[in-house]
């Protein structure tokens, strides 16, 4: 990226004009970047103008010495690497808010066990689906569409010990 020593010197005076030149100048070569870390447009836009928002606010500190498109190369992914620890500090925050307690997750009743298989097997005789003996829910079974369930049931009834 080569930038003219001039449009530097006037960004470093905070001249608009010369802000507004450099973003035109750097912005396919920043862009590029961007898109080597996010995949949508949108975030590589929004990660561009974090990044050269920086480049503005720093530019007092360029070091004439080094070429000015690697000092923007390591702005820009810098501010990537900052918003991708953001996003994962984020990401952890919301599962930990979310996670429930273990005690709370596993409680025995033995009463609300009962109580949950019944209620399962009136649920099941409810259903309209057809048996396990039915072929694909073929017209060949006579019950089909009547609640027959009886697959389900007995399937249900194999998992359940009556006291």
């Amino acid at each position: 990226m080569q930038v003219p020593a001039e449009i530097i010197e006037r960004c470093q005076r905070k001249d608009r004009k010369a802000q507004f030149e450099l973003f035109r100048l750097s912005y396919s070569f920043m862009m590029r970047i961007c898109y080597r870390y996010v995949h949508q447009k949108s975030d590589a836009e929004t990660l561009l103008n974090q990044a050269f928002c920086k480049v503005l606010i720093k530019i007092d500190q360029y070091d004439d010495t080094y070429p000015f498109g690697a000092w923007v190369k390591r702005i820009t992914i810098n501010t990537i690497i900052d918003e991708f620890r953001k996003n994962q500090r984020q990401n952890e925050n919301e599962m930990v808010g979310s996670v429930k307690p273990y005690d709370d997750l596993i409680t025995f009743d033995p009463h609300q066990e009962k109580y949950d298989a019944e209620e399962l097997m009136r649920m099941v005789q409810l259903l309209t689906l057809p048996s396990a003996h039915c072929t694909s829910g073929s017209s060949a079974c006579s019950r089909q569409g009547k609640g027959c369930g009886e697959g389900l049931t007995t399937m249900i009834r194999i998992g359940i010990k009556k006291r």
